[in-house]
């Protein structure tokens, strides 16, 4: 996927850590919630047993309060208190795990070096292809196979493609039109 394109896959990736734990923790106080429900208003049908008591604690966050919720004040400060826990507090840390996420994704696709704006990149490619056909450069997957395979070096430069049985006026060619979207270098 090209790096401009797969903002919500990176975006996932870089929060699935944070978002594990987020939802271990949502889990620890949603049932805590039911809990304390259970125990303090059993006598109520909504909060009868454990099972109806975290029914009822998931419509609350939907936006469904319990039945004459209003007649009870314990009712009304358990209704307030997991509002605003549940729905604000953990809604909001979530929003931010996410936000974090997406500006770690959008801060590494402007520091990249390797890609340009999207069809940018694909009608360099589709140049690139053009120029290889003319020019009678090998094909790129000859060259990542040699580039992967058999050089151990980081830095690429003419010559070990031309050990690896390239012609060298063909591959000084190929390097200087791919130097910049590939970080190859083109020394002699």
């Amino acid at each position: 996927v090209h790096p401009r394109t797969g903002v919500l896959t990176g975006t996932i990736m870089k929060t699935l850590n944070d978002l594990w734990h987020f939802a271990i923790l949502f889990m620890i106080v949603f049932l805590c919630f039911g809990v304390a429900a259970n125990l303090f208003f059993g006598e109520r049908e909504d909060f009868a047993d454990m099972q109806t008591a975290l029914q009822t604690q998931f419509y609350m966050l939907l936006g469904e309060l319990p039945d004459e919720y209003t007649e009870d004040p314990r009712i009304i400060v358990y209704v307030c208190l997991s509002s605003i826990v549940m729905f604000l507090l953990m809604l909001n840390f979530l929003l931010a795990i996410i936000v974090d996420g997406y500006m770690q994704v959008r801060t590494d696709i402007e520091t990249s070096e390797a890609e340009n704006e999207f069809l940018t990149d694909v009608g360099l490619s589709f140049w690139g292809d053009i120029l290889s056909f003319r020019k009678g450069w090998p094909h790129k997957r000859e060259v990542a196979y040699a580039l992967r395979h058999r050089i151990r070096s980081q830095r690429v430069c003419a010559r070990h493609l031309i050990i690896q049985g390239f012609p060298a006026d063909i591959i000084k060619d190929m390097l200087a039109w791919y130097h910049q979207m590939d970080g190859l270098a083109i020394d002699p």
